[in-house]
This record gives structure tokens, sequence and C-alpha cells, in this order.
């Protein structure tokens, strides 16, 4: 056992009680050492030796075999001699932290984050690999062995970010600028302050130029060519993809060679205005009324459906290309009233006739002048009855039917109710067949005249 430790021995006897007991250390009795067991506290190498038991009564007795007490030393507990020191890295750097401590072997290690056991950090050094954020922190080691543990002071780990290079989040982009015009290549880069900037044409340092936008004021043709920029930090340098330039020639103004013309239309009615004009394309063009631009009137030709008062007014257009930009003459709109259909107020009526009698279908028609008429028979057009009223002279049952009128003009037509002609026969007018005859009679006598005629009924005498 250890020094300092206690020790116990005990015998197990049978036998009449009462059993008595001695112990001995070396053969040699110790005093008061009576009972079944033996203690020793506070053990010390003095205390090493052979310990036997004499157990006794009324009987006889008998000894033990002898045991053995062996005291080793006490262990040294663990002392830090040299403590872990704070680590400043870069993130994706390795940090080692180190503990160097005495005492008894074996020593144990357990290292400690934020007071938290970190899995698997057993050793003397406590390495940690591609240091990110999350590793910074508090760093401690428990050092331990069978006489006790000590804890380290504390080390810090600061994780610094790792420089970053530059990186170009928006590249330069193409450029065409007419001759004479400004031109701006532009590039956005992310990346660790200061960034620097050199634009590069055809691959040759342009001087000055050493911000992220590069300007070139009054382009001309010999600005034409490749430009890249290289962006530079402490960590690197990338450079841009190339951004062309391109010089035009300066355009032509736009010039009106046929003007948009006065127009008049119905309500309604569609009007369209027409401007033809050269110049460098692309021309553009804005339709304006009464000087007021037309919302979406953006092309050569101005159309306006269903037209109406309120659409009268100037019209002109102006016409823009990168060169300038031209006004046309001023083109009229008027709008006239919509023509009024006609409309029937008073439709032909039924007729009756004897045959050979006149008929007369009249019509009272509204609307626009000047109106028109057709009358129909049974849907056929009569021939020459083109008036507001129809005459049928000397009808016959062949004239009898169905009649109609259409009141046409500029604006539409209408269709009268149909107006029946019926044609009844001429009546016949009597005729005698059988003519009273003469007669004799004698005074006092009476006499018969009789006459027989034919015709229409009824027939009267007188």
């Amino acid at each position: 056992m250890i020094a300092g430790g206690t020790a116990t021995f005990t015998v197990i006897a049978t036998g009449d009680a009462p059993l008595s007991y001695q112990w001995k250390k070396d053969g040699t009795d110790i005093a008061g050492a009576t009972s079944a067991s033996l203690t020793i506290n506070n053990a010390q190498e003095s205390d090493e030796g052979s310990y036997t038991v004499v157990v006794s009564n009324g009987a006889g007795n008998v000894t033990s075999t002898a045991a053995t007490l062996t005291v080793t030393p006490a262990p040294v507990a663990p002392t830090i001699t040299t403590e872990p020191s704070d680590q400043t890295v870069t993130a994706g750097g390795t940090a080692t932290f180190t503990v160097i401590a005495t005492g008894d072997a074996p020593l144990s290690y357990q290292w400690k984050k934020d007071g938290i056991d970190i899995a698997g950090a057993t050793s003397a050094s406590l390495t940690i690999n591609n240091a990110q954020e999350t590793d910074e922190g508090s760093y401690t080691v428990v050092v331990t062995n069978a006489a006790g543990n000590v804890t380290s002071t504390a080390a810090t780990l600061t994780v610094t970010p790792a420089p970053v290079a530059p990186m170009i989040t928006t590249e330069p982009s193409d450029q065409t600028v007419t001759a004479g015009g400004t031109a701006t290549f532009t590039v956005i880069a992310t990346g660790d302050a200061p960034l620097s900037y050199q634009w590069k044409k055809d691959g040759i340092d342009i001087t000055g130029a050493t911000s992220a936008t590069l300007t070139i004021n009054n382009a001309q043709e010999p600005d034409e060519g490749s430009y890249t920029v290289v962006v530079t930090n402490a960590a690197g340098n990338v450079t841009s993809t190339a951004a062309t330039l391109t010089v035009t020639p300066a355009p032509v103004a736009p010039t009106i060679t046929t003007e948009p013309s006065d127009q008049t239309v119905t309500v309604g009615g569609t009007v369209t205005f027409t401007v033809i004009a050269t110049g460098d394309a692309p021309l553009s063009y804005q339709w304006k009324k009464d000087g007021i631009d037309i919302a979406g009137a953006t092309s050569a030709s101005l159309t306006i459906n269903n037209a109406q008062e309120i659409d009268e007014g100037s019209y002109t257009v102006v016409v823009s290309n990168g060169a300038g930009n031209v006004t046309s003459t001023a083109a009229t709109l008027t709008v006239t009233p919509a023509p009024v259909a006609p409309a029937i107020t008073t439709e032909p009526s039924d007729q009756t006739v004897t045959a050979g009698g006149t008929a007369t279908f009249t019509v009272i028609a509204t609307g626009d002048a000047p109106l028109s008429y057709q009358w129909k028979k049974d849907g056929i057009d009569i021939a020459g009855a083109t008036s507001a009223s129809l005459t049928i002279n000397n009808a016959q049952e062949s004239d009898e039917g169905s009649y109609t009128v259409v009141v046409s003009n500029g604006a539409g037509n209408v269709t009268s109710t149909a107006a029946t002609l019926t044609v009844t026969p001429a009546p016949v007018a009597p005729t005698i067949t059988t003519e009273p005859s003469d007669q004799t009679v004698t005074v006092g006598g009476t006499v018969t005249f009789t006459v027989i005629a034919t015709g229409d009924a009824p027939l009267s005498y007188q």
C-alpha cells in the first residue's frame, strides 16, 4: 500500500468461545492488537513486516500464516512547470498549445475549451489544424496522476481572418460610343483593402489609370481596343476579362422627307398620320397632340382608332437619333359627326282595293339625307319603286302579296314591317235577261209584269 494509507489484516476462526486474539509483528506481540482485525493507520515504511495472529480458547491456540505488509512511497502529484501560452493564427492555419508538467508517472492529460473536455485531446500538446473563428476561446489542460491533478492557466486562441485576395464581382463591359463621345469602363472588386488598380489598353499600362473607373473623353478611332484592369492587394491580384471599345462615326441627324398630312375622319372611324424621315439608324419617334407627348406613340405612323371629337387637334412628330432631332410640320385632325342611320317612324299599312283600283303604300323615315328607298314584293325588288310611296294602278289579283321597303343612307339601312295588298273582284252590274212583256187585261182584271236580271247580289228593283 501507499505510505500514509490504512492497512487492515483480518482473521476468521472457529472454536469454542470465548476466542482471544493476539497480533504479532515479526513475532512480537503488538500491544492492544487483540481483536479479529488489525488496522494500521497512516502506514509508513517502519510498519512493513510479517504479521501473524494467535487465536486461543480454553482448549488451546492456533497461529495464522504470516501476512506481509509492504508500504510504498506516496506518489508525487503533478506540477506544471511550463504553462500553455496564448496563440494567434490566421484562419486556416495551425495552432499548438503545449504544457510541461512533473510528477509521478504516468501523467494523463485532458485539454478543455471554454471548460469543456475536447474529445481525444489527451496528450501534452494540443494541435488545432485549419483553425477557424469557431475555434477561438480559452484553452486549459488538466494534468493527472495517482496523487492528484492540476489545471493549467488559460491560454487564449485568437483566429484572425485570412487575407482575402481581390475578386472581381462586376467585370468591365464592352462600350460603343460615337466619335467625340465619352466611354467609361468600371470594375467592381472585393478583397482586403487597400485595393489598387491598373488599367491596360491592348496589354499596355495606361498612365494614371489607377482607379476603379476608366473614363475616355472625346473618344476617337485610335482609342478603339481591348481594355483590362489588374486589381491588386497584399494577398494577390486578379485581371479582369477584356472589354472592347468601339468608336462609331458621328451619326447623321434626322431629316423629314415626307411630312404628315391633314386628316378628316368620321366619328368612330380610323385615321393614320405617317412621317418619312432619313438619318442614321436607329431613328426614334414621338408623336404629340397639341404639343403634348402621346404615350406609346413611338413609331413612324400614328393610328387613331374610333376617332372622336376630343381627338381633333394639331399633330406633330419628333424624329430623333444620336445626332439630334427634328420636328414635323403640324397636321390637323378634323372629326366629322357620324351619319345617322335611317329609322322608320311610320310603317306602310295593309291595303285592300277592288280589282282595277289604285293601292298606295307609304313609309315615313328619318336619318341623314339622302335617304334611298327600295320597295319589295314578297322579298323581290320592284323595279323603279325607289320613292317613299309605292302606287299600284289598276290593281289585279296578281298584285296581291307582302310589300316591304328598305330605307338606306350612308350610315346603314332599315327594312319596314310587311304590308299586305288584298285585291277584291270588281262588282258585276245588273243585266236584264228577260224584259217585261206587253199585257192586255179586261177592266177589273189583274195583270203581272216580270223581269229577269243577273248581276252581283243584292239586286234591287223599282
